[in-house]
């Protein structure tokens, strides 16, 4: 518990409370489960919540990053956010979505991430943790955004200063 907490620790007292009392829920629910707590292992361009009995991949978040330090317009691009079906609905995309933000807010670069049109669910999610609706965004990337199905719905998150 303790060394999630401090990996996902992001300075700021008011983003400090909101994550401990979340991770205060995650934890009573893995103790009634009788589950350990998953842990964060960041790569560059990855992050990954691993089970910490088995070491099993629970979800992951991959990224690229678009523009160097002195680059005006500073991207984040998530390619990949999941967490494994049966592990969902338990807080683990919250704590992948803790620690992608931190990332986001400490290299003050927006995060752009698409979501597939009939997902209602993960659009719902990432409104909730911030992100806005922003289909212009999609110019603005290498290859203009394309992905092979045209279904998808663009979303931003600007860093907090």
């Amino acid at each position: 518990f303790l060394r999630i907490q401090l990996l996902l620790y992001v300075g700021l007292k008011k983003a400090k409370v909101v994550y401990s009392v979340r991770m205060k829920e995650i934890v009573e629910t893995a103790v009634l489960q009788d589950e350990p707590l998953p842990f964060i292992e960041a790569t560059p361009g990855r992050i990954c919540l691993k089970d910490r009995r088995s070491k099993t991949e629970i979800g992951a978040v991959a990224f690229t990053r678009i523009g160097g330090p002195q680059h005006p317009d500073r991207k984040l691009l998530v390619n990949k956010f999941d967490v494994i079906p049966r592990h969902q609905g338990r807080g683990y995309g919250k704590m992948l979505m803790t620690e992608l933000k931190r990332i986001l807010d400490t290299e003050q670069r927006t995060g752009v991430l698409s979501v597939h049109a009939d997902n209602r669910r993960a659009q719902a999610f990432y409104t909730d943790e911030g992100w806005e609706f922003d289909d212009s965004v999609r110019d603005t990337l290498p290859n203009k955004g394309q992905r092979a199905d045209h279904l998808q719905l663009w979303m931003i998150r600007d860093p907090e200063a």
